[in-house]
């Protein structure tokens, strides 16, 4: 069971890595309409208070996912190890400043 936990856990290291790629040539807006149509809640932490358009990304980080184990009828939807997931949020940093 515990090697099951940390393969999920390096693949979803895996998976922000290469995001943290991704952002890197997108604004903010399109990095935070990403990951909202992903399905997380953004948090945004911001330096400065200039307008969103002239934000620079500097950090996706803290993904977190809260779920829980299938009840009832959500059980004959999903394999025996499958979850439901209740929330997903991410905090994006974004330089306003300049």
């Amino acid at each position: 069971m515990r090697s099951a936990a940390v393969a999920v856990a390096v693949a979803a290291v895996g998976m922000l890595a290469s995001a943290a790629t991704a952002w890197a040539d997108e604004s903010a807006r399109d990095v935070i309409n990403d990951l909202r149509a992903q399905g997380y809640s953004v948090i945004i932490d911001r330096v400065g208070s200039g307008n969103l358009d002239s934000c620079v990304v500097t950090g996706v980080r803290n993904p977190q996912s809260i779920s829980r184990m299938p009840l009832g009828d959500e059980r004959d939807d999903m394999d025996l190890t499958g979850t439901v997931t209740l929330r997903q949020t991410i905090t994006v940093s974004l330089n306003c400043s300049g």
